[in-house]
């Protein structure tokens, strides 16, 4: 099975509109980072993930692609695999600086848990 490590997430709710500051997931196979966008009242919801597996891991980011978005509403989501991150480089500045730092977690120095306690700090 899988073995969950961390999970981390932040998130501001202003005027019926929830935001994630940050948000990051681990396990023994993955890290995933993600910035998403619900309004509370019409229940539109943007979702972007990045998915990184660990160097032994064989699984949907090499299958398909590490940068997936559902788009739409609660009662009818869309999924879609992007091919590049070009993209979904065009979220807040929060999504690409977390982004920046998971391409740097290539090393055991830091979880991408840590890196997005580090970000939500402002460092």
């Amino acid at each position: 099975g899988i073995m969950h490590e961390c999970a981390v997430g932040h998130i501001d709710i202003v005027d019926g509109v929830a935001q994630t500051r940050t948000a990051a997931l681990g396990t023994d196979t993955i890290e995933m980072v993600a910035d998403a966008r619900l309004d509370l009242e019409t229940e539109e919801l943007l979702a972007r993930f990045r998915i990184g597996e660990k160097d032994s891991a064989v699984g949907v980011a090499k299958l398909f692609s590490p940068y997936v978005q559902i788009q739409g509403t609660l009662a009818k989501p869309a999924v879609s695999f992007e091919p590049g991150n070009t993209a979904l480089l065009v979220l807040t500045d929060g999504w690409s600086l977390l982004l920046n730092a998971f391409d740097k977690l290539s090393d055991a120095d830091e979880s991408v848990c840590e890196a997005a306690i580090r970000h939500a700090e402002g460092d």
